[in-house]
């Protein structure tokens, strides 16, 4: 069970990226969680969390993030895992393209799994070669039906 709710978890955290849902991003992390992004931008908190990117997002049209592959695993009483993301970004001047992993660790409060930690880690950042006049951002309230 707590291996495909965490696997939910990643997508759902995928989704409000790129819907722009600062409501839905919050409830991803824990009350206490760490984000930390390249290069040695970091906050504590979820409000800290969505303060920083709301930064992080403020120059671009909009951003799409995939989750790619990724697994978790509990070690020592921990749940952590480790995925793979793609970023297509858009902004004004052009778009790029980011390839990156995060590192998690996962906390289950009130029945929910949040991360407790999550760090990015870069692998490429760059060109995407996609035009930004073709780029549509998502609207922040396009959700499936609860």
């Amino acid at each position: 069970m707590s291996e495909s709710s965490i696997r939910a978890l990643a997508h759902r955290y995928c989704d409000a990226i790129s819907r722009g849902d600062e409501e839905q991003l919050r409830d991803t992390w824990s009350e206490h969680a760490t984000w930390t992004l390249p290069p040695g931008r970091s906050a504590t908190g979820r409000e800290e969390i969505v303060a920083l990117w709301k930064r992080a997002v403020a120059p671009t049209v909009g951003v799409i993030q995939v989750a790619l592959n990724g697994e978790c695993r509990e070690v020592d009483g921990r749940w952590i895992g480790r995925w793979y993301v793609q970023e297509y970004i858009a902004k004004p001047e052009g778009s790029n393209l980011l390839i990156a992993f995060y590192d998690d660790e996962y906390v289950e409060e009130d029945g929910t799994w949040r991360f407790a930690d999550r760090t990015m880690h870069w692998l490429y950042r760059g060109p995407s070669g996609m035009a930004v006049e073709g780029f549509t951002p998502l609207p922040s309230d396009l959700r499936l039906p609860r």
